[in-house]
C-alpha cells in the first residue's frame, strides 16, 4: 500500500497548529486487520478544520492511499503467447466513524507502474508522491470485481519483465486538493481484498 499525506494551514495563523494530522482511515484500516488481512485500503480523505474569528486559520489534512500488486510471472517459459489475462479481486467501501457519509462521485482505476517498492506500506509527505499509471489494456473500468489486462500482461510476458505491477487509485482526482463541500471532511474509501491474475497461454512443450 502506498500512503501520501500533506498537511498545511490557509488564513491568518500566527499560533501553532497543535491538532493531529494523521489519518482516521488509516487508524480504522489497520484496527480492522490492516496488513495482516493483506487487503489493500485505497482512497482518500481530505479535512478542513476551520479557524473561527479572531484568528481565522484553517487547517487543512490530506490523505491518498493506492494499492499496490506484484506479480511474478517466472513461471512461464520463453516463448509463451498470453491468450488472456484477467485481474480478479474483491471490494467494499468502508464509511469512517464519525466523519459522515462518503463524498460522491467515488470511482476508481486500476492502472500499470514501473519501478515500485516491494514495501507492504510505504509513506511520502509529498502530493508528487502519488504512483504515477498508465491505464491498463485495454480498458481500465473497475466492473464486477474483474479488469481484462491481456495487453498488459501480454507485453509483460513479452519482454520478460520482472518489474509488474498494478496500480489502484482514485480516478477522478480529488485526493490531496481542497473541497468546497459543506461537511468537515470528504472522502472516499475502498478495501480491495482476493487480488489475483489469471492467466491463459500458449506454452510450447517440453522437448
Amino acid at each position: 500500500m502506498h500512503h501520501v499525506g500533506r498537511a498545511y494551514t490557509n488564513g491568518v495563523c500566527p499560533f501553532l497548529q497543535r491538532r493531529g494530522t494523521a489519518s482516521t482511515m488509516l487508524r480504522e484500516w489497520d484496527a480492522r486487520g490492516g496488513l495482516d488481512e493483506r487487503g489493500l485500503l485505497v482512497g482518500y480523505s481530505s479535512s478542513v478544520y476551520r479557524g473561527a474569528d479572531p484568528v481565522p486559520c484553517d487547517l487543512w489534512v490530506h490523505h491518498a492511499f493506492q494499492g499496490k500488486t506484484f506479480f511474478v510471472l517466472d513461471a512461464l517459459p520463453a516463448g509463451t503467447i498470453v491468450e488472456a489475462a484477467r485481474l480478479t479481486f474483491s471490494t467494499r467501501s468502508m464509511p469512517l466513524l464519525d466523519s459522515g457519509v462518503a463524498s460522491n462521485p467515488c470511482r476508481y482505476r486500476i492502472g500499470t507502474a514501473n519501478g515500485l517498492s516491494t514495501a507492504a506500506y510505504d509513506f511520502d509527505r509529498d502530493a508528487s508522491g502519488l504512483i504515477a499509471t498508465r491505464a491498463t489494456r485495454p480498458g481500465n473500468t473497475l466492473a464486477g470485481g474483474a479488469v481484462d489486462v491481456t495487453r498488459s500482461v501480454a507485453e509483460w510476458v513479452n519482454r520478460g519483465s520482472a518489474d509488474n505491477w498494478f496500480v489502484f487509485s482514485i480516478e477522478d482526482g480529488r485526493a490531496l486538493i481542497e473541497h468546497s463541500e459543506d461537511d468537515q471532511t470528504a472522502y472516499c474509501t475502498m478495501y480491495v481484498d482476493d487480488v489475483a491474475l489469471e492467466v491463459t497461454a500458449l506454452i510450447s512443450p517440453v522437448p
